[in-house]
């Protein structure tokens, strides 16, 4: 997803410059328009997952593919089900994130702010997805 790769290559930016500016919050302000795709990731999934499997055996040599591939070393011998559930986690993941990052911040610190109104974001979409599902 770009989302996560503009995400992670944000993260790795803030880092290198963690010195100068102990901010990470405003990523997840600024990137909170596209968080939204996760909706609707979960309000397809159990369909998506329900034709994969679908898919898997009405077309055996898919079936056989699919299988040939989650035995290479890159799948951990997980199945593909496993990869696709990722996305699903992610949210939960960032509320505990900012959760017990804003736990360890002082009011007065300068991504407190960012904190409070990404850990808000972040929250109403995962309710929202929850709704939707």
């Amino acid at each position: 997803c770009n989302l996560s790769k503009g995400l992670h290559k944000e993260f790795e930016c803030r880092l290198k410059t963690w010195k100068y500016s102990q901010k990470i919050s405003d990523i997840f302000v600024k990137e909170s328009p596209n968080l939204t795709i996760y909706t609707a990731y979960l309000k397809n999934f159990s369909d998506m997952i329900r034709h994969f499997d679908e898919a898997c055996k009405k077309f055996p040599q898919f079936g056989k593919q699919v299988t040939m591939f989650e035995k290479l070393p890159k799948c951990r011998n997980l199945k593909i089900q496993h990869f696709l559930l990722k996305p699903v986690q992610r949210l939960p993941q960032y509320k505990l994130l900012l959760e017990d990052y804003l736990k360890h911040l002082e009011k007065d610190s300068e991504d407190y702010n960012d904190t409070s109104d990404a850990l808000r974001i972040v929250s109403d979409v995962l309710k929202h997805a929850n709704d939707v599902i």
